[in-house]
Protein backbone atom coordinates (compact mmCIF):
# COMPACT_ATOMS: atom_id res chain seq x y z
CA UNK A 1 0.00 0.00 0.00
CA UNK A 2 1.38 3.31 -0.58
CA UNK A 3 -0.70 6.75 -1.27
CA UNK A 4 1.16 8.88 -3.46
CA UNK A 5 -0.06 12.21 -5.37
CA UNK A 6 -1.29 12.19 -8.54
CA UNK A 7 -3.16 14.24 -11.22
CA UNK A 8 -5.06 11.94 -13.51
CA UNK A 9 -5.84 13.38 -17.27
CA UNK A 10 -8.77 12.23 -19.27
CA UNK A 11 -10.47 13.11 -22.71
CA UNK A 12 -14.26 13.46 -22.35
CA UNK A 13 -16.54 12.73 -25.39
CA UNK A 14 -19.02 15.87 -24.49
CA UNK A 15 -17.06 17.89 -21.92
CA UNK A 16 -13.94 18.23 -23.40
CA UNK A 17 -10.51 17.69 -21.22
CA UNK A 18 -11.06 16.40 -17.51
CA UNK A 19 -8.76 16.25 -14.77
CA UNK A 20 -8.58 15.84 -11.15
CA UNK A 21 -6.33 15.25 -8.39
CA UNK A 22 -5.95 12.52 -7.00
CA UNK A 23 -4.21 9.30 -4.54
CA UNK A 24 -3.32 6.06 -5.08
CA UNK A 25 -4.11 3.56 -2.23
CA UNK A 26 -2.26 0.88 -3.77
CA UNK A 27 0.57 0.59 -6.14
CA UNK A 28 2.82 -2.28 -8.19
CA UNK A 29 5.10 -2.54 -11.30
CA UNK A 30 2.26 -2.95 -13.36
CA UNK A 31 -0.19 -0.26 -12.41
CA UNK A 32 -2.10 0.93 -8.93
CA UNK A 33 -5.71 1.46 -7.71
CA UNK A 34 -6.51 5.24 -7.32
CA UNK A 35 -9.37 7.07 -5.83
CA UNK A 36 -11.37 9.33 -8.20
CA UNK A 37 -14.50 11.09 -7.92
CA UNK A 38 -14.89 11.50 -11.89
CA UNK A 39 -16.82 8.79 -14.14
CA UNK A 40 -14.72 6.71 -15.75
CA UNK A 41 -15.20 3.38 -17.80
CA UNK A 42 -13.51 0.03 -18.08
CA UNK A 43 -11.41 0.35 -21.21
CA UNK A 44 -10.93 3.94 -20.49
CA UNK A 45 -7.22 5.58 -21.40
CA UNK A 46 -6.00 7.96 -18.96
CA UNK A 47 -2.51 10.06 -18.24
CA UNK A 48 -1.42 10.11 -14.58
CA UNK A 49 1.31 12.42 -13.60
CA UNK A 50 3.56 11.95 -10.60
CA UNK A 51 3.02 14.86 -8.59
CA UNK A 52 6.28 14.51 -6.65
CA UNK A 53 8.30 13.51 -9.34
CA UNK A 54 6.62 15.06 -12.41
CA UNK A 55 6.60 12.03 -14.67
CA UNK A 56 3.66 11.21 -16.46
CA UNK A 57 2.41 7.83 -17.52
CA UNK A 58 -0.40 6.43 -19.46
CA UNK A 59 -2.46 4.00 -18.43
CA UNK A 60 -5.95 2.33 -19.27
CA UNK A 61 -8.79 1.57 -16.69
CA UNK A 62 -8.66 -2.29 -15.84
CA UNK A 63 -11.52 -2.48 -12.89
CA UNK A 64 -13.93 -0.04 -10.95
CA UNK A 65 -15.85 -0.66 -7.47
CA UNK A 66 -17.48 2.12 -5.41
CA UNK A 67 -15.78 2.40 -2.53
CA UNK A 68 -17.53 5.42 -0.40
CA UNK A 69 -20.26 8.04 -1.13
CA UNK A 70 -17.90 10.54 -3.66
CA UNK A 71 -14.94 8.36 -5.06
CA UNK A 72 -14.82 5.38 -6.68
CA UNK A 73 -11.74 2.64 -6.90
CA UNK A 74 -9.99 2.69 -9.91
CA UNK A 75 -7.90 -0.47 -11.21
CA UNK A 76 -5.69 1.38 -13.72
CA UNK A 77 -2.69 -0.75 -16.02
CA UNK A 78 0.19 1.20 -17.63
CA UNK A 79 0.06 0.89 -21.68
CA UNK A 80 3.99 0.44 -21.65
CA UNK A 81 6.01 -1.02 -18.82
CA UNK A 82 7.10 1.35 -16.09
CA UNK A 83 8.16 -0.74 -13.23
CA UNK A 84 10.34 2.35 -11.96
CA UNK A 85 7.00 5.02 -12.41
CA UNK A 86 6.29 5.12 -8.55
CA UNK A 87 10.42 5.50 -7.66
CA UNK A 88 9.82 1.75 -5.20
CA UNK A 89 11.82 -0.73 -5.67
CA UNK A 90 9.56 -4.22 -5.69
CA UNK A 91 11.16 -7.57 -5.25
CA UNK A 92 12.18 -9.82 -8.08
CA UNK A 93 10.14 -12.17 -9.30
CA UNK A 94 12.19 -15.21 -7.84
CA UNK A 95 12.09 -13.28 -4.50
CA UNK A 96 11.07 -15.52 -1.71
CA UNK A 97 10.89 -15.52 2.33
CA UNK A 98 13.48 -16.75 4.42
CA UNK A 99 12.29 -19.44 6.69
CA UNK A 100 12.98 -19.52 10.71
Amino acid sequence: MARVRLMVRRQGDDDGLMSEVSHTVVVNAHGALIALAMSVQSGERLVIKHWGSGETQECCVVGLRQAQASKNEVAIEFTKPSPRFWHIDFPPADWQLLQD
